[in-house]
């Protein structure tokens, strides 16, 4: 089947992607699936890149250092998205294809969604805004999800494509990649709410003190008196050893630059002494 025009209609990829997370089989049934669910994953590359162009032309009108990306989402998280939310179906999902402003401060993130509010409304399905409202896991960022139309004959067949844009300030872009990294270490789920109890309490904390920095709304559950929650927030920074840990992912992760021709690394990490081996 040619990517670029995947004649897929939206029940057989709800059905594969449905029988995939139900099936412990590999037969035949199996592989004519994940063939589908991975065409339907595709299918949201060009939509993809198209939305990302635009982002970046917008973003630098309002900062020339604006930073964009585009990324399609891994074929676990799909999975694993499908086995939390049981009544979502594939076809419905909203961020397989997603791309990314990260932005100075909250004046340019609003600028930049006023310009997407004016300019584009008719294919808009909604907006999110997680900065005036976190979520209670403490991410914070604005979403617009949209769907895409062109009336290209060659793209025509991937219309109704959905494509989340994420717009965030670098703050929330920091604490983000923060959760990413201790999710890929500790091997978490803290991006789902699931995990060690301890860092997620440590996450939300943090990202309160980052939205009062920023003059938003806190973060669910977390205390409203700035010195309860800045104890607190001590009190897991010190028991986490959170600065050492950090610091040793990033040992990790410079050491990775040494061997760029390997695929397949064991990795020992040392978060006190801050040392890794690979």
């Amino acid at each position: 089947m040619d990517l670029s025009t995947p004649q897929l209609s939206r029940r057989a990829v709800n059905r594969a992607g449905a029988y995939l997370i139900a099936s412990t089989s590999t037969g035949s049934e199996f592989e004519v699936s994940l063939q589908i669910v991975q065409e339907w994953r595709s299918s949201h590359n060009n939509p993809l890149q198209i939305f990302r162009e635009i982002l970046t032309y917008r973003a630098e009108t309002i900062q020339l250092t604006a930073i964009t990306a585009a990324r399609l989402k891994r074929f676990p998280s799909i999975l694993n998205k499908l086995v939390r939310i049981p009544t979502l179906g594939l076809s419905e999902m909203q961020d397989i294809g997603g791309c990314r402003a990260i932005l100075r401060d909250l004046t340019s993130v609003y600028r930049l969604r006023d310009i997407y509010l004016e300019t584009d409304v008719s294919n808009l399905i909604r907006t999110d805004n997680y900065i005036a409202s976190p979520k209670e896991t403490g991410y914070r960022s604005l979403h617009l999800i949209y769907k895409f139309f062109t009336d290209s004959e060659e793209l025509r067949s991937l219309n109704g494509r959905k494509i989340e844009i994420q717009i965030r300030t670098q703050i929330q872009h920091a604490w983000a990649t923060s959760v990413e990294t201790a999710s890929t270490f500790l091997m978490e789920e803290f991006k789902s709410d699931e995990g060690d109890t301890r860092w997620l309490r440590f996450f939300a904390l943090s990202s309160s003190v980052f939205a009062i920095r920023e003059g938003c709304p806190i973060v669910p559950g977390t205390p409203e008196n700035q010195q309860d929650l800045l104890s607190e927030l001590r009190s897991l920074w010190q028991g986490l050893n959170v600065e050492g840990f950090l610091r040793g992912c990033g040992v990790v992760v410079d050491s990775l630059d040494e061997h760029p021709d390997d695929h397949t690394f064991l990795i020992r990490f040392n978060v006190r002494e801050e040392t890794a081996t690979i």
